[in-house]
C-alpha cells in the first residue's frame, strides 16, 4: 500500500497530499479543491476526509472517529456530531448515499471511502502554492459558499 496510509493513530491534520475522482486535498494546509476550484470546509469536516483517505478502503468505526476528532472527551453527543460531518462531506464531495462514490457507510460499524485514491509526493508543492494569491479562498468567506453557488 501507498506510504500515504497508516495506522489508526491520533491526527492533527498530517501532511498527506490525496487525489480522488475531481478532487485534490492537502491534509496540512487544510485545502481540498474540485477541479481546482477551492472548497470551504470546517476543520472537523476536513479531519474527517483526512481520517478516510488515510484508512481508503477500511472500515473506520464511529467509535474510531469519535476519538480521533475529539481526542479530549469533549461531552457532546458525539453520533449526532458524526452524522452531520459525514453528511456535510457527502454534500461537499456530491456523494449519494444510497449509491456512494466515496463515503460507504456501514450500518453500525462506521464508514469506509470506498472511491480509488492517489497520494501525492510529500515533496510536491502544495496545493495552497499552486494558485495565484487571488484565487486562494478569502478568510472571512462562508462555509458552504461554493455549494450554494452551483445551480
Amino acid at each position: 500500500m501507498d506510504s500515504c496510509f497508516g495506522a489508526m493513530v491520533p491526527l492533527s491534520m498530517g501532511s498527506n497530499r490525496f487525489v480522488f475522482s475531481v478532487f485534490k486535498f492537502d491534509a496540512a494546509a487544510g485545502v481540498l479543491k474540485r477541479n481546482d476550484h477551492y472548497l470551504r470546509v470546517p476543520p472537523q469536516t476536513l479531519l474527517l476526509l483526512t481520517v478516510l483517505l488515510e484508512h481508503a478502503g477500511a472500515v473506520v468505526t464511529r467509535e474510531n472517529l469519535r476519538q480521533l476528532l475529539w481526542p479530549d472527551g469533549e461531552f457532546i453527543n458525539h453520533d449526532h456530531a458524526i452524522n452531520r460531518a459525514v453528511n456535510f462531506l457527502r454534500t461537499v464531495l456530491r456523494d449519494n448515499p444510497k449509491k456512494p462514490q466515496f463515503i460507504e457507510t456501514l450500518p453500525k460499524r462506521g464508514y469506509r471511502f470506498i472511491g480509488e485514491v492517489s497520494c501525492l509526493p510529500t515533496d510536491a508543492q502544495p496545493l495552497a502554492e499552486l494558485a495565484p494569491r487571488s484565487a486562494q479562498p478569502d478568510a472571512g468567506a462562508v462555509a458552504g459558499a461554493e455549494l450554494r453557488g452551483r445551480g
